[in-house]
């Protein structure tokens, strides 16, 4: 049979998620905020850019917007520059994006429309000055990513034919990177897939999610640049402990994070409880919190601000300014639409709020204010000023979203990036085992001889400890015999036998329980007395034998001193002395007791 060609893998490999690489700098004219690194077209034209969490197109400034006019009055040399262009790219001369330079494959414009920073909500919400033209084009986007590859070269995330907005107008200074769900509506005639879903379809990244903070201008040491995730959240940016995580409303307006604000607290002080619950939306397209009337009306008395109808800004004069930047913290408690008992509270120092305006806002110098701005429509929103402390995690996959407590390390921590998995690209499974390797019937033999060695191992561990079990019974038995014997042998009755004077054998018995005695040699024994019987007749009581008392040693152990022994037995067999014995002499009668009485 002919070797058939193996078929192509079917399904495309799950992609990573991506961290943007942030510029290092913080860029705004409506406050100072952390960028990120975005080029397009071909050769390069380099943008520093913002995050619109619900904007489904991204935006970038036109050279338009650095063109003097009669509206405008002067501009700064560095327009462009305030604008985020970054010069150093296709020429050192841009001022905005120029479709003219690019030499992509295949650039286009594809027309002037109404730019909606927020297509999930009516055009007005942000007021008439966000009512703004944009021209729309489609050209290759290039990402750099926050992380190196193994030879430290900077990885790429590059989109082709992706559709974005130039816009001119000063109200919209800086681009945005948009990170909203949907199409791009309304472009001649039809719709254009968004930056994310673009993303995702070009298997560049798991899923339409993302996790974001807006970095911290106002930290020390230079400040601390925002943190963006396509497709996954980086675990190193935030506290998990101090987190909730919100149900997402099951509605046509995909983009939009929907919550309760429970409450804000300035210091021990809070607005009238009648003023909350308030339902807002977090966004972060524009840096303000658009709040009701009465809560907005509270906290510009608590603050000291000043109320600017023209640019609708809260200012703060330098002396109010001073006095609350000693304010403790401000706290914003949010709470879950549909289960009131989840919620999670922000802090904030007063640092975050104290923003400037500057030029085309203000065209004769910055001026200190106060993110706050009235609703419009009765749409509340919290906006990126709430990011900098706020680290935020969309799940569109699940329908919910996190916020957790941004954290700021001394020192920047090394990412820990967790993707978010979309039903396009399921979460990878552990792969099956190769079809070229052990078949079922090795792996049944192996299993059986590995069993049969087991029992093997029992028995003979088992034949080891019998024997072993016999022979100490049979050595204890060894041990206990010959102790028995020992101990018989040395209390056993030790009997000598000697003749008397008449002729008469008789057995004297040694005393099997010995006293401490030291012997002659100096070594030490055990004492005995025994009674030596004699022919001879006490004449003082009237005849019979006489008993002599003598002594023998008996060493350690029982064993009799042999030397003293026969000594003893010659004392017997000598004649008796021609010496008359005395009545301290003892008379014993072999029938007699040696304690007995005479």
């Amino acid at each position: 049979m002919p070797l058939q060609p193996r078929a192509a893998a079917s399904a495309t490999p799950t992609p990573l998620p991506f961290l943007v690489k942030a510029t290092g700098k913080f860029d705004g004219n409506d406050g100072q905020w952390s960028t990120f690194d975005l080029k397009i077209g071909n050769p390069d034209q380099e943008f520093r850019v913002l995050v619109s969490t619900s904007g489904e197109v991204s935006w970038v400034p036109l050279a338009e917007g650095c063109v003097a006019t009669s509206d405008t009055g002067p501009l700064p040399s560095n327009c462009s520059d305030t604008r985020g262009v970054d010069p150093s790219g296709a020429s050192s001369t841009l001022l905005g994006y120029n479709a003219s330079l690019s030499k992509a494959s295949d650039p286009q414009t594809l027309g002037t429309y109404q730019l909606q920073l927020n297509p999930d909500l009516d055009i007005d919400n942000f007021g008439t000055a966000y009512n703004i033209s944009a021209t729309y084009y489609q050209d290759s986007f290039q990402l750099a990513s926050g992380v190196s590859s193994s030879d430290g070269s900077s990885l790429q995330l590059t989109q082709s034919d992706t559709v974005f907005a130039g816009v001119a107008d000063a109200n919209l200074w800086v681009g945005t990177i948009g990170l909203g769900l949907g199409d791009v509506t309304d472009l001649s005639g039809g719709n254009e897939t968004s930056f994310m879903q673009s993303l995702v379809d070009g298997a560049h990244i798991p899923s339409r999610s993302w996790g974001y903070t807006a970095g911290a201008a106002y930290k020390s040491n230079g400040g601390y640049s925002g943190n963006l995730v396509l497709g996954g959240y980086d675990q190193s940016r935030f506290d998990s402990t101090h987190s909730a995580s919100f149900t997402m409303p099951q509605s046509n307006q995909q983009s939009l994070l929907r919550v309760n604000l429970k409450s804000l607290e300035i210091g021990s002080w809070s607005p009238p409880l009648d003023t909350f619950p308030a339902e807002v939306i977090l966004d972060s397209t524009l840096p303000y919190m658009y709040l009701p009337d009465n809560m907005c009306d509270a906290l510009a008395q608590q603050l000291g601000l000043q109320y600017d109808n023209i640019t609708d800004l809260f200012l703060v004069n330098d002396t109010q300014r001073a006095t609350n930047q000693n304010i403790g913290s401000i706290t914003i408690i949010l709470q879950d639409i549909s289960d009131m008992s989840t919620q999670t509270s922000i802090s904030f120092p007063y640092a975050a709020f104290d923003l400037t305006a500057s030029f085309p806002i203000y065209t004769d110098g910055p001026r200190s204010y106060f993110p706050l701005r009235r609703s419009v429509n009765g749409q509340n929103t919290l906006g990126r000023v709430f990011f900098q402390e706020a680290y935020v995690i969309a799940n569109y996959e699940q329908r919910n979203f996190t916020v957790a407590k941004t954290t700021f390390p001394s020192q920047a921590p090394a990412p820990q990036i967790t993707p978010i998995y979309s039903s396009r690209f399921p979460s990878p499974t552990p792969t099956p085992p190769s079809h070229h390797g052990i078949s079922g019937g090795a792996i049944a033999g192996i299993v059986i001889g590995a069993v049969a060695a087991v029992l093997l191992a029992v028995g003979a561990w088992f034949l080891f400890a019998r024997r072993r079990k016999a022979k100490g019974k049979a050595d204890y038995e060894k041990q206990q015999f010959e102790d028995e014997e020992a101990e018989r042998r040395r209390r056993q009755t030790m009997i000598s036998t000697v003749g008397t004077e008449d002729g008469t054998m008789v057995s004297y018995e040694m005393d099997t329980i010995p006293q401490r005695a030291e012997s002659g040699a100096g070594r030490p024994g055990h004492h005995r007395q025994i009674s030596e019987l004699s022919s001879d007749t006490d004449t003082s009581r009237g005849g019979g034998r006489k008993t002599r008392m003598s002594e023998i040693f008996e060493l350690e152990g029982g064993a009799p001193d042999t030397m003293a022994l026969q000594r003893n037995e010659q004392r017997v067999n000598e004649p008796p002395p021609s010496t008359q014995r005395t009545n301290s002499d003892h008379i014993v009668s072999p029938t007699t007791p040696l304690s007995g009485a005479p």
